[in-house]
Order: structure tokens, then sequence, then C-alpha cells
């Protein structure tokens, strides 16, 4: 269903993402961006994989810039 990318952060090691993933679990179509409010309570979420996959994209997204 998603498709998976890895990324490679060199000597700090590698992680999985499924890509469109944490857009499924906060409802929000893949088409459209994620907003800041709306992944900062992800961020503290009680469910445990979408707290990770909100602090993994909030680190991919600081990697952009």
């Amino acid at each position: 269903m998603y498709g998976t990318k890895k990324v490679d952060l060199g000597e700090e090691g590698e992680f999985n993402v499924k890509k469109g993933a944490l857009h499924h679990m906060l409802h929000i179509p893949t088409d459209q961006t994620i907003p800041a409010s709306r992944l900062k309570s992800a961020e503290h979420s009680d469910n445990p994989l979408e707290r990770k996959r909100a602090i993994s994209a909030e680190g991919l997204k600081a990697m952009k810039k």
C-alpha cells in the first residue's frame, strides 16, 4: 500500500520511511501538506507509531532546507 524509501543519515545510520502513512493516520489526502498544528499535535499523540512518524516527518522537513 505504501512505498518504502530508505533514508541514509551517514554515520548516524539509516531508517525506512513509508511514504503517505502519516497522511493516512491523520486522515489528510496525500496531495495536501500536513499543517504544522496537526503535526505538532501528532508529535504528542498517545499512539507511539503516530508519534514516531510525526517526529520523523519534522526531522525530514528540516533536512530539506
